[in-house]
């Protein structure tokens, strides 16, 4: 496996590419193909993207009915 200037790209032997990449805490792994460099560079920025969009989703999310349940447990104790 080759390395590429971006991290977290990598060419596997037959020439596909493969993204493999940690963001925020969010693991990224897609094998793109037979694809140019640009073109895998666009997909990893799209699955940024997708995790920051999905991170301040889940950040601004009302509290579920058992996340209520156990604070209501810890302030109780």
């Amino acid at each position: 496996m080759a390395t590429t200037r971006t991290p977290g790209i990598t060419v596997l032997a037959d020439g596909r590419r493969f993204i493999d990449k940690r963001f925020l805490g969010v693991r990224i792994g897609l094998r793109v193909g037979a694809v140019t460099q640009a073109q895998a560079e666009e997909r990893l920025h799209i699955e940024i993207t997708r995790v920051q969009c999905d991170l301040a989703r889940k950040e601004h999310a009302r509290p579920t009915f058992t996340d209520r349940r156990a604070l209501s447990r810890a302030v109780a104790q």
